[in-house]
């Protein structure tokens, strides 16, 4: 997996520090491209990761993370979004449809993968703070 960091000299070396952690943490292919922002986003958005395109060669991903966050929070969001990521590059998941069957229209807290992504989140910051 490439990564690019697209933050202001705030945010960067926590990103950058952060993703040497959580990419030992994650089966992501070779071939993915993650692009990695932490900006302003509107009010009450944490972040997201956005499948982008597939073009053969790379298989692009964004990930948009609130830099109104603490430290932490942006860490949590990071390592949330980026399980996202590895859930979408294995095919596991595709928009609604997770592992074949088609959850369209469940609530939030109950699609399979954000509890999945909820679970690696609170695991993973816990271990990234105690190194």
């Amino acid at each position: 997996m490439l990564y690019e960091i697209h933050t202001g000299k705030r945010h960067h070396k926590l990103i950058e520090d952060a993703m040497a952690f959580i990419v030992t943490c994650l089966n992501i292919p070779d071939n993915v491209w993650v692009d990695i922002y932490v900006k302003t986003l509107e009010e009450g958005s944490l972040g997201g990761a956005v499948d982008m395109e597939d073009d053969g060669e790379y298989h692009y991903f964004e990930l948009e993370i609130n830099s109104k966050q603490s430290r932490e929070e942006i860490v949590a969001t990071l390592f949330h979004e980026m399980k996202h990521v590895e859930q979408t590059a294995t095919g596991r998941l595709d928009q609604f449809i997770w592992e074949g069957k088609d959850y369209s229209g469940v609530d939030y807290m109950d699609r399979p993968w954000e509890k999945e992504a909820y679970a690696f989140e609170h695991r993973t910051a816990y271990e990234y703070k105690l190194r």
